[in-house]
């Protein structure tokens, strides 16, 4: 999900202990698509992965739904569970924990990421499977993006 995007890059949460927040610690690059079926256009972009600030992070926490904030702290993201039946009792014992007027504070797990592109690629379907595909990359030594077409 994506929280927000500007020049400075685009922002997303996840779970630090879920399978996409090992794989950033692990290695800190990642790559975004976003595809629009009804317009047949689709974007990805690629680049290095930051942890964000806690108050960044907070920021975004504080924005999400309350269910969702408490799903944060009854889910494991990406564990196994037995049931959703486990899931649901689990998030019935963070609610009352919480009660119905506290504010629910983010876990120190929950964090914001900022992905700094360095390639984006532009696909816009066309007929014949001749579509079109335009790939910007960014140099750092001349601070520009520069652009190519690709074959489809």
């Amino acid at each position: 999900m994506l929280h927000h995007y500007g020049v400075e890059g685009f922002d997303f949460m996840t779970d630090q202990r879920s399978d996409k927040g090992c794989e950033l610690e692990n290695n800190p690059f990642a790559a975004l698509t976003f595809y629009w079926a009804p317009l047949e256009l689709q974007v990805r972009i690629e680049g290095k992965v930051f942890k964000g600030s806690d108050e960044v992070s907070d920021t975004y926490f504080n924005e999400r739904p309350r269910r969702s904030k408490v799903t944060a702290w009854a889910s494991a993201q990406s564990s196994e569970t037995k049931s959703r039946d486990e899931l649901k009792k689990e998030i019935r014992k963070w609610n009352d924990k919480f009660g119905k007027t506290a504010a629910i504070k983010r876990p120190a797990y929950w964090q914001a990421y900022r992905l700094k592109p360095d390639r984006m690629e532009f696909w816009e379907a066309r007929s014949r499977r001749l579509h079109n595909r335009v790939c910007y990359t960014w140099n750092a030594e001349d601070q520009n993006w520069s652009y190519r077409w690709l074959q489809p």
